[in-house]
């Protein structure tokens, strides 16, 4: 997995050309905005079929596509999360995921799903913070469902899409 700031610096045209060492790409910088505009599950599609890679997109709908294997939508991104260093904790939620040893679709959604929900919380408490707040919340929010419910957060055996996202 590159990080974002990695894939602004090489720019979008290096993608292809980093793919075959990567497992899981969040571009901001790696699909052009009017693409994104046209058809934001469309460019992700291709950009998935292009590298091989689970691609996650961002902003209030995120898609998460994998090659082949499925794509899943997410929904309910507070404003909030348009932040700066929004995306990059998300990249370091989906990054940690995979540490545990989640697949690199498990790590996608979920990590998705953690950040989508914990600005949705911390939305709801104030119109507005930090990309720190959201990275506060993130282990809880995995943890309560841990917790609370046999869907298991990525890592786990028995992993399986979050509540609010559709396969």
């Amino acid at each position: 997995m590159l990080p974002n700031g990695e894939l602004a610096q090489t720019g979008a045209e290096r993608i292809l050309e980093l793919a075959e060492d990567v497992d899981v790409v969040l571009p901001g910088p790696g699909l052009s905005e009017d693409e994104v505009e046209r058809d934001q599950h469309d460019a992700v599609l291709r950009l998935a079929d292009a590298t091989g890679a689970v691609v996650l997109s961002g902003g209030e709908v995120s898609y998460a596509v994998s090659s082949g294997r499925g794509a899943w939508r997410g929904s309910g991104g507070a404003a909030g999360l348009a932040t700066a260093g929004s995306g990059a904790v998300k990249a370091g939620v989906v990054a940690g995921l995979l540490a545990r040893g989640a697949s690199p679709e498990q790590a996608v959604v979920w990590g998705s799903w953690a950040h989508t929900s914990a600005g949705a919380l911390l939305a709801a408490e104030s119109p507005g913070f930090l990309a720190r707040d959201v990275m506060r919340l993130v282990p809880r929010r995995l943890a309560a469902v841990d917790a609370s419910t046999s869907r298991r957060p990525a890592g786990t055996t028995r992993g399986r899409a979050p509540e609010g996202v559709r396969h």
